[in-house]
């Protein structure tokens, strides 16, 4: 964990306070050329709060000890190469889309489904949520689901496209 995150029976990004930003990496890396599939519990925290968190898959340099710029950024902005899912709570539902080191540029296009996608009801709503993230290797298509429910699809070949032909990644 970097930065404002900690960790005790689950990781905290960040406290209810201005200006902080955290980050949490798994340590060991995973492989883009096999299947994965993780679920995970998150809290969004309450109604007011801000400003969300992204998952990322990223072979920064920095590994484990990456982390990008607060607020917006989420502790993830600057992180390269990388692709994210990015749920930003600040002043919506819980607005989602795909970003690619940072930025969502052109991301939609990789996007089967709305993009960027905006939850129907409040996620930051105090309660856990269960966060799932699938990756066929074979079809190159990362999936998110929330809550049960299927909220995005990107249909990209991450390896080539993004992280420059490296297979193995970190992700947090």
């Amino acid at each position: 964990v970097n930065g404002s995150a900690s960790l005790g029976t689950a990781v905290t990004l960040t406290t209810a306070a201005n200006g902080l930003v955290g980050s949490a990496w798994n340590s060991a890396q995973i492989d883009l050329t096999k299947n994965f599939n993780m679920a995970f519990k998150v809290y969004f925290g309450a109604a007011g709060g801000a400003d969300g968190i992204d998952f990322v898959l990223q072979n920064d340099s920095r590994g484990t000890a990456a982390q990008g710029g607060g607020g917006g950024g989420k502790g993830y902005t600057g992180i390269t190469p990388s692709m994210a899912f990015d749920l930003e709570t600040y002043g919506s539902n819980g607005t989602l889309q795909a970003l690619e080191n940072g930025s969502a540029t052109n991301t939609c296009a990789y996007v089967a489904g709305t993009c960027p996608y905006v939850f129907p009801s409040n996620v930051a709503n105090s309660a856990e949520h269960t966060y799932q993230v699938a990756w066929s290797a074979s079809a190159k298509q990362l999936m998110l689901i929330v809550d049960g429910t299927v909220v995005m699809v990107y249909n990209r070949d991450l390896v080539a496209s993004v992280f420059g032909g490296a297979s193995k990644v970190y992700y947090g």
